[in-house]
């Protein structure tokens, strides 16, 4: 019984853990079109589609953030 319950322990883990690679790449990839955007703020107009993207972004990335925290911790 110990065994299975160890078992399935094991298996949560690495759940969690494919879990915060994919939220990793999440976070990474919404870390580019923000500095994209930003980029664009500095050589150029930024539409008001730009900056609310831009929101989106960063509360999407404060999300990704607690989710990964979430996860972290329950690994330990």
């Amino acid at each position: 019984m110990q065994l299975k319950q160890q078992k399935i322990k094991l298996i949560n883990l690495e759940l969690n853990l494919i879990q915060i690679k994919q939220l990793d790449q999440e976070y990474s990839d919404m870390n580019q079109k923000m500095f994209s955007i930003c980029n664009d703020m500095q050589t150029s107009y930024i539409s008001s589609y730009q900056l609310g993207l831009l929101q989106d972004i960063q509360i999407k990335m404060a999300d990704n953030r607690k989710q990964l925290f979430s996860l972290f911790f329950n690994i330990l």
